[in-house]
């Protein structure tokens, strides 16, 4: 039989036992907290401690310690963010991290860009393989089929043309008010003669017009000097017929709008005038961009600093199954073939395939990461917002069209509606949160919108299967939200939202982060 302690070791056993669980509290408290996200799409807050050699170190949720596999779970988000509890009750995300540092100044020797050139944060590439580069443009590569692109992490990296499906080089210009005439109210095309800008940018479009316009034979286009073929040139589209772009005018978004042009076999120039040019995309050289119109295939040059936006018509890429996707503050999404983490850095080897040389690693402070979709055998994550759908029925109330409208990850829906999706191969589990859509448009009051919709929104949300109900749910003022986990087994998807006892009226409601869970089959 052990002999009880003395009261003189009891004594000096507390102050020990004190210090080791003040000890813990502080590790929990200096490390960083994010939802941990597994097969089973069920989130798990927890505190990060580190990342090392594909093994996960963090405190759960009763401060117990840690590690397991990375490649067991799906998805880390929400990373250095507090949660907290939304006046609707419903959790919400409150940020506590600082902004990514200012860009690195550009390497030495390369290139400056126009001097219109916007701040890194207003310009951005996405690429066929899903990244996407915040950032500016620097200047072409004498191929002409590469150019330096600075990003705010990465720095100067090379980029193949071929790889490129947007290219932002700045935002749209807001278009201008007209200038009030005093001797002729009202008329704003009475001045428009008086405008240098606007001369200038119908100078640009006649000249424009006049290229286009060359005859077979005319001899070669002014400006477009010859060309060094270094890098073989892009290839052109399969057929020329023109498509409508998909949304190439909508926000920039997630993968609904990758590439902006998605279904058009002609890549569409954006020009600071709001005029558009469709054709293809030669090269890209310091006298301007190249470009061969679609409607008669002649050659000319675009000056880039009239260029806002290209689209192109690369197909995209399949993302390789070992690289993980790193989401940014800055709204980068850069896949990296290995992470770690330690403290409060995380260290990354940049996958850049899609460019012209390969990336060194890189370090940055964690507070700059939102989200780590991660590559392992439990499978990948798809937002459900990124599937093509159909409208099958509703789609308006009151006469009014009210579409479905995609928020990044999630989707933004109005009874009565019915959403068709078709399922990928390997779809195993949907999981998400339904709730009455509360957000305000510009110039409402937020709290009485909010306070509208809790009075007026009644309405049944039901999932079908390939023809078969897997679950029903109620929201109205009451009950506004809902959480979603269901596996499924299936190829079709029906979202359906029929109207309660109010009609449709306020029936709003967001999909939020509704993700599917993908498993490769063997």
């Amino acid at each position: 039989m052990m002999p009880l302690p003395s009261a003189h070791s009891a004594r000096a056993t507390l102050p020990a036992v004190a210090f080791a669980a003040l000890f813990c509290a502080s590790t929990v408290r200096a490390a960083t907290p994010a939802i941990l996200v597994g097969p089973d799409l069920a989130p798990r807050a927890i505190s990060i401690q580190g990342l090392s050699d594909g093994t996960l170190s963090f405190f759960d949720t009763d401060r117990h310690y840690r590690s397991e596999a990375l490649e067991g779970f799906v998805q880390l988000r929400d990373i250095g963010q507090a949660r907290a509890t939304a006046d609707d009750g419903a959790a919400a995300v409150v940020p506590i991290k600082p902004a990514l540092p200012a860009a690195p100044p550009a390497p030495s020797g390369a290139q400056p860009g126009p001097a219109t050139q916007p701040a890194p944060s207003e310009g951005f590439i996405e690429l066929v393989d899903g990244q996407k580069l915040t950032g500016r443009f620097l200047a072409p590569l004498p191929d002409g089929q590469k150019f330096q692109w600075e990003h705010p992490l990465l720095g100067a990296v090379a980029i193949n043309l071929d790889n490129v499906r947007s290219l932002r080089l700045r935002p749209r210009p807001a278009a201008p008010a007209p200038a009030a005439d005093p001797n002729a109210p009202g008329d704003a095309g009475a001045n428009a003669g008086n405008d240098p800008a606007a001369n200038n940018l119908k100078a640009f479009a006649e000249k424009l017009n006049n290229m286009v316009a060359r005859p077979p034979g005319a001899g070669p286009v002014p400006n477009a000097g010859p060309q060094v073929p270094v890098t073989p040139p892009r290839p052109a589209p399969a057929a020329p017929a023109l498509k409508t772009p998909v949304d190439a005018n909508g926000p920039d978004n997630g993968a609904a709008n990758a590439g902006g042009n998605a279904s058009a076999t002609s890549d569409r120039v954006e020009m600071t005038n709001g005029d558009a040019v469709t054709g293809f995309v030669t090269a890209i050289t310091a006298k301007g961009l190249e470009l061969k119109t679609a409607e008669r295939g002649q050659a000319v040059v675009l000056p880039l600093e009239r260029v806002c936006r290209i689209d192109l018509t690369n197909p995209m890429q399949e993302t390789r199954r070992r690289q993980h996707k790193v989401w940014l503050e800055d709204g980068s999404r850069l896949l990296a073939s290995s992470l770690s983490i330690t403290g409060k850095e995380m260290r990354l080897q940049p996958a850049l395939g899609a460019a012209a040389a390969p990336a060194p690693p890189v370090s940055t402070p964690l507070a700059g990461v939102t989200r780590i979709d991660i590559a392992g055998k439990a499978g990948a994550l798809a937002p459900l917002s990124s599937l093509a759908s159909s409208v099958a029925g509703g789609g308006e109330a009151f006469g009014v069209a009210r579409p479905p409208r995609v928020a990044g990850d999630s989707l933004r829906v109005h009874a009565p509606v019915t959403l068709a999706f078709e399922l990928p191969t390997g779809a195993m589990r949907l999981a998400g949160q339904a709730r009455l859509d509360t957000a305000a448009e510009p110039g409402q009051d937020p709290a009485q919108v909010a306070a509208q919709v809790r009075r007026w929104a009644d309405l049944d949300m039901v999932l079908r299967l390939d023809d078969k109900e897997i679950t029903r749910i109620h929201l109205d003022g009451k009950q506004p939200q809902a959480d979603v986990n269901l596996p499924l087994d299936g190829r079709r998807l029906v979202i359906e939202l029929t109207q309660g006892a109010n009609g449709p009226v306020m029936d709003r409601v967001l999909l939020r982060e509704f993700q599917l869970l993908i498993v490769p089959r063997p």
